[in-house]
């Protein structure tokens, strides 16, 4: 039988995040560069938007290429992006 021992650990540092007063946190590249192909990037983008947003803090994609992707960071929580072009550009108006 094989396990995982210690989960909590690292996923309590994220509840700190509320106390920090943020505004917006950057979602890693790494979780960009395969966002068509990996539906786990999927859950793990959707989970950490909701517990953000939760906390009243906006999510921006980093290092996004491709402006197709729009429907699907809308659908997955993602405020905005950041792209080599754009600054950041909200992809929801208020």
């Amino acid at each position: 039988m094989i396990g995982l021992k210690r989960v909590g650990e690292s996923f309590s540092q994220l509840l700190n995040v509320q106390e920090m007063g943020l505004d917006y946190v950057k979602i890693d590249s790494a979780f960009m560069a395969d966002i068509d192909f990996n539906p786990a990037n999927h859950a793990f983008i959707r989970g950490f938007c909701s517990l953000a947003h939760t906390f009243g803090i906006n999510v921006y994609a980093d290092g996004v290429k491709r402006a197709d992707h729009q429907d699907l960071f809308i659908e997955l929580g993602i405020d905005g992006v950041v792209s080599h072009i754009e600054v950041i550009e909200h992809l929801l108006d208020d």
